[in-house]
């Protein structure tokens, strides 16, 4: 968790991140129901991260969507590597998969942000996304962030004969992104 209180009252507040305080930044709703710790402030934009119950890609979605938001489209690298510290160094959670805003379903191998932007800088791991192995391309829509800020590609729903078999569990934890001002 945080190791110094003053930073942890900092980051809660947005003063580390940037633009304001979390009251001001983020949706009044989300405010009510999720936990004020998993919340951050960075540029123009506020973040739930989902960190405490896994969902599915689509389940992720429509919690981000509920209060105006989608789930986090790291479209640079600062971003990404914001998104990725915070996970990893800030929360404390490695070798899992969080889910962000960006998958190919639409039309394999043109991935697309949640936003319906394409994708113009990327950070796939080898063998992923539009170089994903020929075997599972066409299964594998949905991208997720490991805890390196590699970006892999996984089923978008639960198969329960392939997870119960553990190959395949698209439960995961997710990050939302919320634009400034769209309260």
């Amino acid at each position: 968790m945080c190791a110094v209180a003053l930073l942890c009252l900092l980051a809660i507040t947005g003063a580390v991140s940037g633009s304001g305080t979390i009251e001001d930044s983020c949706p009044a709703a989300l405010l009510g129901r999720v936990d004020i710790y998993y919340l951050q402030v960075w540029e123009s934009s506020c973040f739930y991260f989902g960190l405490s119950d896994k969902k599915s890609y689509s389940a992720a979605s429509a919690f981000c969507k509920e209060d105006g938001g989608t789930l986090a489209m790291p479209k640079s690298k600062s971003l990404n590597d914001f998104l990725t510290n915070q996970v990893v160094s800030y929360y404390g959670v490695g070798g899992e998969f969080v889910w962000i805003g960006l998958d190919d379903k639409k039309n394999e191998s043109a991935f697309i942000w949640a936003d319906d932007t394409k994708m113009t800088w990327d950070n796939f791991a080898p063998q992923n996304g539009p170089s994903n192995i020929w075997i599972v391309r066409d299964t594998e829509d949905c991208a997720a962030m490991d805890d390196q800020g590699l970006w892999h590609d996984h089923r978008c729903v639960d198969n329960q004969v392939l997870s119960w078999a553990g190959w395949a569990n698209s439960a995961m934890f997710f990050i939302c992104q919320y634009t400034i001002g769209n309260r």
